[in-house]
């Protein structure tokens, strides 16, 4: 690794170490990381709830700025300080407040509807903790990280049982 950031510039001295904040926001303008972000969550359930508690997103700049759900009984309150808003408006509010990433916590028999919505929008790449592979047919390319946690817990139970170190 070391190495391999030569090939941006130069970082320091050689045989000293790096100053590690000066290295860091060096490597964010070489690589272009945006500062800010904002993203919504598709489901305003249990899941959607707790991911909008998340403390970590806004200290990473990811903000959220919306929530959707189409329980009408969710619709209008707030989590944190975060409205829930009908996802029947999805498409002019992700646009109006320039969303570019959702976060998906709705029920595996809510994909398809989800699909939909994210085709007709201008959503750049999304979230995925529906238990189901999204098959976005659309001629833009929407970046989908799909989040499994059964996986993670064969990961982790494997790890355990060949008592892994670190």
């Amino acid at each position: 690794m070391i190495k391999d950031l030569s090939y941006f510039r130069k970082f320091g001295k050689t045989g000293s170490r790096y100053d590690v904040n000066n290295l860091i926001k060096k490597l964010e303008r070489i690589l272009k990381k945006k500062k800010e972000w904002n993203i919504c969550i598709i489901g305003a359930g249990s899941l959607g709830e707790a991911l909008a508690r998340y403390p970590g997103f806004k200290e990473s700049g990811y903000d959220i700025s919306a929530l959707f759900d189409n329980n009408s009984s969710k619709i209008g309150k707030m989590i944190e300080s975060v409205k829930i808003f009908d996802i029947k408006n999805f498409k002019e509010i992700t646009k109006n407040k320039k969303i570019e990433i959702a976060i998906l916590a709705v029920p595996r028999s809510s994909h398809e509807d989800v699909e939909e919505t994210l085709k007709s929008s201008k959503i750049k790449g999304a979230l995925n903790f529906i238990p189901y592979t999204l098959r976005l047919k659309t001629r833009r390319k929407i970046p989908i990280v799909n989040i499994d946690l059964a996986q993670k817990l064969y990961i982790l139970s494997y790890l355990i049982k060949n008592k892994w170190e670190e």
